[in-house]
């Protein structure tokens, strides 16, 4: 193999291994997927209790080392879900005016005139985003209240909002979110985020009716964690290729031994 063919290769093979990457983005990247992430990934929304803050979807609680969450209630084990309310639209990133691309896109207003639910994540900076894991609402016997018709927004610099599309349900940017089963040992479900630079992440739930806002369940609507994955940085992918090169030159010296 002459030397060209021999760095297309890796270089080709690097950006393969570079794409299949996924990096939790967390205090320890190599670490548990339990966590606290709070740290660098910081939530904010209207929260329903002062027991089931938006905190509580990046603080680890309720989570297992190999990614399994529980069905504990938020009452008797406080900071293991978020349950938000609707407010008047203001307050994840803007005005209260419904527009899109803005961060702050709102549903129809509910009987009591309230905007639609909401939740925020801010990173400690701007990352290639590759997925996140969601674990959806997950109270035994609640879990008819987890997010199902989602509006999904990004942005790089805080100002400039763009809709994650792929959700299939009809419009820009919106997505159907499968429930949790209300039981033990819950894996969770990954939403595609494919590479898009981001350094703040907002959901907004679609409507304020039962059954398009959540799964039926009368009143509140909310979640139980989220992790954000990215991918390496085009630097990185460039010393994964350097770094190929540097094993096959010492392979083929102990060929040559």
């Amino acid at each position: 193999m002459n030397r060209s063919v021999l760095i297309l290769t890796l270089t080709l093979l690097g950006f393969t291994a570079g794409a299949s990457a996924q990096i939790l983005i967390a205090p320890d990247p190599n670490g548990a997927i339990n966590q606290d992430t709070s740290s660098i990934v910081t939530a904010t929304a209207p929260n329903w209790n002062t027991l089931a803050v938006a905190g509580n979807t990046v603080n680890g609680s309720g989570l297992d080392a190999s990614g399994q969450h529980t069905n504990a209630g938020w009452l008797a084990n406080p900071g293991v879900l978020w349950m938000g309310e609707g407010n008047n639209g203001a307050g994840n990133g803007g005005s209260a005016t419904p527009q899109p691309n803005s961060g702050t896109w709102t549903g129809p207003l509910d009987d009591f005139g309230r905007g639609s639910v909401w939740i925020r994540w801010d990173f400690d900076q701007t990352y290639l985003l590759d997925k996140a894991t969601i674990w959806n609402h997950n109270e035994g016997g609640g879990n008819m209240r987890g997010l199902h018709k989602v509006m999904v927004e990004y942005t790089s610099d805080g100002n400039n909002w763009s809709l994650l599309d792929g959700g299939g349900l009809g419009g820009p940017g919106e997505h159907t979110f499968l429930q949790a089963p209300g039981a033990d040992g819950y894996p969770g479900f990954d939403l595609s985020f494919d590479g898009v630079a981001a350094s703040s992440v907002v959901f907004t739930v679609l409507a304020n009716e039962d059954s398009v806002k959540n799964f039926g369940g009368s009143g509140n609507v909310g979640m139980s964690e989220i992790r954000f994955f990215t991918i390496p940085e085009p630097a990185m992918l460039s010393l994964l290729t350097v770094g190929g090169l540097v094993m096959m030159r010492r392979g083929k010296r102990r060929c040559r031994r």
